[in-house]
């Protein structure tokens, strides 16, 4: 098996074990009617054209469909500055990149993007 398939299972094994924002920690942090946990959706295009922002935290993206989607619906975008994200993704002009791992700089510029 060549080393890169390698290397990118072992980190997907441990973005698995880490622990997942649930609703125990939306009710924690008083964001009930901020964040809605919605599950599998069917069509999921019928949430994305109600959001306020799009976020995308990928540590490595192929073509990023989801980024084109929200991109399609006029959102602001807030995106990884990973392969695929950023060839996407024009930071500052249709959108914010931030580099992976760093969720400060991607809040802030989260926030940005509301000025």
């Amino acid at each position: 098996m060549p080393t890169g398939i390698r290397r990118r299972n072992a980190g997907r094994t441990a973005y698995r074990r880490r622990a997942f924002f649930d609703g125990a920690e939306i009710n924690k942090h008083n964001l009930q009617g901020r964040i809605i946990l919605t599950g599998f959706q069917k069509n999921p295009l019928d949430f994305v054209q109600t959001f306020n922002i799009y976020l995308i935290t990928s540590l490595y993206e192929g073509m990023p469909y989801s980024v084109l989607e929200a991109l399609n619906f006029g959102l602001p975008l807030v995106a990884t500055n990973v392969i695929g994200n950023n060839e996407v993704v024009e930071n500052g002009y249709n959108g914010f990149l931030f580099e992976k791992k760093k969720v400060h700089d991607g809040v802030q510029k989260n926030s940005r993007s509301y000025e």
